[in-house]
């Protein structure tokens, strides 16, 4: 039996978010309001849950490793009536690679996993403006001004991501993308949580 928002065992909440993302998703019941890690901005909270399949884990006592099964998550979305908001479920996980962001530009100097950045980001152009989140593969950048082609005012790990080393490769000229959303999903973690109502 899936977990749901009537289920037989009473009415739950069910919040998910997703490491780099400014918006949460809900179901059954709002939830507080959120402010994003790493910045002074709060999340876009929006309902979409509308069911949430059984968890299931096993545990191996003697050697102490756990197995989770999957979980899976259904949501609700108005992608293709032509009335879904920027945060609509569709449109949110529909941004597959750079073409789907709506700004995007590349590093022009690496940055290592220890970078304090108080430079800033340097980019090969700059289409953003502050203060905002940018996006580079799996780590988000809260920043708060921008001079010329820099970011500045730059808070790393943002929005419950963590830091990681970006490289130019030097053989290839290869730069990592800069985005104004995210729009690479793999590897990024995911945290549902669920409360009785």
């Amino acid at each position: 039996m899936a977990i749901t928002e009537f289920s037989q065992a009473g009415r739950r909440a069910f919040l998910l978010e997703i490491a780099g993302l400014g918006i949460r998703y809900w179901g059954g019941a709002r939830p507080p309001v959120g402010i994003i890690l790493g910045t002074l901005a709060a999340y876009q909270d929006v309902e979409a849950i509308v069911g949430v399949s059984d968890y299931s884990a096993r545990m191996d006592l003697s050697g102490g490793v756990a197995e989770f099964d999957p979980v899976v998550v259904t949501m609700s979305s108005n992608q293709f009536d032509g009335r879904a908001p920027s945060g609509d479920p569709g449109v949110v996980f529909g941004r597959l690679g750079i073409n789907s962001a709506n700004a995007a530009t590349f590093l022009a100097t690496s940055i290592q996993q220890d970078d304090a950045l108080a430079g800033g980001i340097e980019l090969m152009a700059s289409p953003f403006t502050a203060p905002d989140l940018v996006y580079i593969e799996q780590e988000a950048f809260y920043f708060t001004g921008v001079s010329g082609n820099t970011l500045t005012g730059v808070t790393r790990g943002a929005a419950g991501t963590h830091q990681q080393e970006h490289l130019i490769d030097n053989n290839t000229g290869s730069a990592p993308v800069v985005t104004d959303t995210v729009v690479f999903w793999r590897g990024r973690r995911a945290t549902l949580s669920m409360a009785p109502v």
